[in-house]
């Protein structure tokens, strides 16, 4: 039989409900003991399927949380089959993941969003294998709609597609929400500069007013000096009238 090896990156923290998960043989940790593959911020993990005449190699990429790994988490979705994003653990958004699945360019009907690592069972993982395999085009619509009868049935986690997340109600009601909040913002920048323009204008005016009453200083000033001319003036004319007598 054929083995597929499927890339499948886990976005969450291991916390104490996954470790005993992991400790029961839920996944078996791989152990590059040749450090053929060293990458940081990641634990791998596997996981064999067998489905539908398939067998299923998982790689599990399990990303650590740690803030100084967020910055490159979005290149580890790159190659990935499947991207299991745990909401609740995550300190990204989902809408972080949303750029991050554009650039890395997967499909978003291979990214899933589960509330917990709670949700994380061998049940939903084996399910969430098929979504892939599905949209993958290596099983039937009909073979994907009888497995998803059954998986919603049981008693099974509930999770997100992310394609079906992105046509939701709650996103387009979400992205007007973003939308409003940016005009807003927009407006109360706008408010502020207006307010800052009216401030430029009162202190203009108030300066125009200062150097009106300085010109109107300057020109009263400037006719009291012209009078004194005149009055000099007239003054020096009588001396020299007074002067032309004398020499007479």
């Amino acid at each position: 039989m054929t083995v597929i090896t499927y890339k499948v990156v886990f976005d969450g923290r291991i916390d104490d409900n996954l470790k005993n998960e992991i400790d029961n043989g839920f996944l078996e940790e791989v152990i590059d003991d040749a450090q053929t593959k060293v990458v940081i911020g990641v634990d791998f993990y596997s996981k064999d399927f067998n489905l539908y005449g398939k067998g299923i190699r998982a790689q599990v990429w399990i990303l650590s949380q740690d803030q100084m790994f967020k910055t490159i988490k979005a290149m580890y979705y790159k190659g990935a089959n499947l991207v299991i994003y745990v909401k609740s653990d995550n300190s990204s958004t989902v809408e972080k993941l949303i750029d991050s699945f554009k650039n890395a360019k997967i499909n978003p009907n291979n990214i899933i969003l589960i509330e917990s690592t709670e949700d994380f069972t061998e049940a939903f993982f084996e399910y969430a294998i098929v979504i892939t395999l599905y949209h993958d085009g290596l099983i039937s619509s009909s073979t994907f709609r009888e497995k998803k009868v059954v998986y919603e049935k049981g008693n099974n986690p509930k999770f997100t597609v992310l394609s079906d997340y992105l046509e939701s109600e709650e996103y387009e009601i979400k992205n007007l929400k973003d939308l409003l909040l940016r005009k807003e913002e927009e407006i109360e920048e706008l408010r502020k500069l207006v307010k800052f323009k009216d401030k430029q204008i009162s202190n203009l005016k108030d300066s125009l007013q200062s150097k009106d009453k300085l010109i109107r200083s300057q020109i009263n000033e400037m006719k009291i000096i012209a009078n004194s001319v005149k009055i000099k003036e007239k003054e020096l004319e009588d001396l020299r009238k007074e002067l032309k007598l004398k020499n007479k």
